[in-house]
């Protein structure tokens, strides 16, 4: 793995602009589609930092053992970013987004207004916690 990598664990079609950004920056950007997938990428890889979307079709994350809070846990010494949609229809993203509030390092609420606002921020929390 280069130097600095993220991993995004989300539709890849929602980050275009994030990723080519990231890789001019000298970042490798890998992408998951979901939790297991994460979960299999983070087993033989490391990564600076993950970004990821809370919603998961394949689990029921209001649950007593919640599978992404415990992979944001696993995550501890890592900068993790929480991103939720604000968009009417998916407001679970945002509640779920902030009951989470004490597991994650940065929380950012789609869609962005500011894409390269976006950038420099993951850019900076790598830095932070490299």
């Amino acid at each position: 793995m280069p130097e600095k990598s993220v991993l995004f664990i989300d539709d890849p079609t929602q980050w275009g602009y994030e990723t080519r950004k990231l890789n001019i920056g000298g970042y490798e950007v890998s992408f998951a589609w979901s939790l297991d997938e994460a979960n299999e990428r983070l087993a033989v890889n490391e990564y600076d930092c993950v970004v990821v979307e809370p919603y998961d079709p394949d689990y029921d994350l209001n649950e007593h053992r919640n599978p992404l809070a415990e992979l944001i846990r696993k995550l501890n010494h890592k900068a993790v970013v929480v991103v939720a949609s604000t968009e009417p229809k998916k407001t679970f993203d945002k509640k779920y987004g902030l009951v989470m509030g004490k597991d994650y390092r940065c929380y950012m609420e789609k869609p962005f207004r500011d894409h390269d606002a976006v950038v420099v921020t993951l850019m900076s929390l790598v830095g932070y916690y490299k």
